[in-house]
């Protein structure tokens, strides 16, 4: 969390430095899930939604318009024994992650600010980073999956067998929407929700096939990977090579929440910085 955290500071910095008359500041909570692998629900369980906190900076540059830098940070987690289907529960994979995202949204208004609406819906879309690093828990503690190879990734083949370790820091996409309730010219709450794709399926650990058990037994940290790849209770590894997750789809995140919005400008009709100036007109 700690390198996301700096750079929104940095942000926070920056803007202060800058003129206040358009700057927006916004604090936030709510929810968090994952959607992946290990959360086949149509929308989510409800032993899957977390909390998760925001914060905001924005810039105003009309009375409908908003480019924001926004931080993010919550737990995400899946669970094969919340599943509705009976293959699933039998795998018994689980996993849990902290993420902290970074992104740049776009905010666009229904109504512009100065007509002082009480409801004001909006839509937004963005693009962003985010750190993850999925655990599961082992005899009371939890494990980082990734060094562990689960899917085989630090087997060493001649071929491209299995995948190649992924990277715990991955970009991301979002777009939502929500409205604003006016309380006074300075002050909003806000309730928004989005959908945030990623480019990365390994945000729960799961993704491709079952390595061969022989030869992830013969890999670093091979006897943890092996009782973490699969957690089923009969006793019998799969065959490599089984599936162990859809590769064509990549994880993603939703969350949703409740927030202040202070705008320093007030309520009060801005001139836009897109309008261009008029040249002096003087009669005779």
């Amino acid at each position: 969390m700690r390198i996301p955290l700096l750079l929104f500071i940095f942000l926070l910095s920056a803007s202060l430095a800058q003129s206040q008359s358009r700057t927006s500041y916004y604090l936030g909570v709510g929810g968090i899930y994952y959607q992946g692998e290990l959360n086949d629900h149509d929308y989510s369980h409800s032993d899957l939604i977390n909390t998760q906190f925001s914060a905001g900076i924005g810039y105003n540059p009309n009375n409908n318009l908003t480019f924001q830098f926004h931080f993010m940070h919550g737990k995400l987690t899946g669970a094969d024994s919340l599943s509705s289907r009976r293959g699933t529960r039998l795998r018994n994979l689980s996993f849990q992650s902290t993420v902290d995202e970074l992104s740049f949204r776009t905010e666009y208004k229904m109504f512009a600010t100065w007509r002082k609406r009480f409801i004001n819906p909006f839509v937004y879309a963005g693009a962003g980073v985010f750190w993850f690093n999925p655990k599961a828990e082992l005899d009371g503690e939890l494990v980082e999956l990734k060094p562990l190879g689960t899917e085989g990734q630090f087997i060493q083949t001649d071929d491209d067998l299995y995948n190649k370790p992924y990277n715990l820091v991955q970009g991301s996409g979002l777009i939502g929407g929500g409205v604003y309730f006016r309380l006074s010219d300075y002050t909003k709450l806000r309730f928004d929700a989005a959908v945030h794709l990623t480019l990365t399926d390994y945000i729960d650990d799961v993704s491709s096939v079952f390595p061969d058990s022989l030869a992830l037994a013969t890999a670093p940290n091979g006897s943890t990977a092996i009782l973490l790849s699969d957690r089923n209770d009969n006793g019998a590894f799969p065959k490599g090579g089984n599936l162990r997750g859809n590769e064509s789809n990549n994880d993603s995140y939703v969350h949703f929440g409740i927030g202040l919005e202070i705008n320093l400008a007030g309520d009060s009709k801005l001139k836009s910085i897109f309008r261009k100036k008029q040249k002096a007109c003087f009669i005779k």
